[in-house]
C-alpha cells in the first residue's frame, strides 16, 4: 500500500468517487477477507465515507480495521512473525 501503484489506483477511484457512485468488487463475499478492506481503510483514512454492502439489502459504513496503525499518513497492519 506504500507503493506508486497503489497510490496512483487509489487515486484514479478517487477521481472516479466525485463524479458518480463507485462500487469495487471482488468474488470474496465478506469484505473483512478481502483486498477491499485495505482499500476502504485507506479512503476512510482519507475521510470518504465508504459502506461494505454485504448483500442487495445490507450496506454498513466501514469501520477501520482494529489493528491498523497510523503513522505519517502511512497505513500499517503489525503482526506477529
Amino acid at each position: 500500500m506504500a507503493t506508486e501503484t497503489f497510490r496512483a489506483g487509489l487515486q484514479k477511484l478517487q477521481e472516479y468517487a466525485t463524479k458518480c457512485t463507485a462500487a469495487i468488487m471482488c468474488a470474496e463475499a465478506v469484505p473483512w477477507r478481502c483486498h477491499r478492506s485495505l482499500i476502504a481503510d485507506a479512503l476512510t483514512v482519507q475521510g470518504w465515507q465508504v459502506y461494505d454492502i454485504q448483500s442487495q439489502k445490507t450496506a454498513k459504513l466501514h469501520r477501520l480495521t482494529p489493528f491498523l496503525q497510523v503513522h505519517d499518513g502511512l497505513l500499517l497492519y503489525p503482526g506477529t512473525l
